[in-house]
Order: C-alpha cells, then structure tokens, then sequence
C-alpha cells in the first residue's frame, strides 16, 4: 500500500530545496533523484546498489509504480501531478489506506 506520507515528505523536501533534486542520478553529491531521497529517509545513507528496492519500501510502490516514478526523464511537475492524482491514494482493489472504497 502507498505511504502517501513518506510521498509527501518527499516532495516537501524537493520542493524547498529543488536543488538538491536531480531525477537523472540515484545520488549525486547533495542532490538526489525522487528515489534516491525516499532511500535517505528510509536508511539514512546512499547505497546505489539498493536505491530502487529502498525507495519501493520507503513510498509502498509496486514494481510498475516504481519504474514510472524512478525514470530519470521524469520531470517535477509530471512526478507531483501523478503522485497527487487519486490514482496515488488507492490501492489496486480501489480502497484507501482506510479501507474505504474509492468515490
């Protein structure tokens, strides 16, 4: 299930600081992919051999979910608007994280 929290988290810090973002790269100096910062909220470290696994823990991804939102031609504004659209919130049977029904 999606931790929208841990999603949110994320975006918060790209969004402030959108230098440290860098989509092309797991970890490149003080920047990082969307990947690459779920992986330093997880571990607190970089470890490029386990970024992808990391990151699918950190935000609850499936394996599809992660290659759309790991590839590194995504843009901020394509990252933000997938992750906030409904789709984001509901699991594959259409419920919440309440278990609630999609609307």
């Amino acid at each position: 299930m999606k931790n929208i929290e841990n999603i949110q988290t994320v975006l918060t810090i790209i969004e402030s600081n959108p230098s440290c973002w860098n989509q092309k790269e797991w970890h490149c100096g003080t920047s990082h992919c969307f990947a690459g910062h779920a992986q330093i909220q997880l571990t607190g470290g970089e470890d490029t051999a386990n970024v992808k696994r990391d990151a699918r823990i950190y935000f609850g991804f499936t394996a599809s979910e992660s290659e759309y939102y790991f590839n590194y031609e995504r843009t901020l504004p394509e990252l933000k608007t997938a992750l906030r659209s409904d789709a984001l919130f509901y699991d594959n049977d259409g419920l919440d994280q309440n278990n609630n029904p999609r609307p």
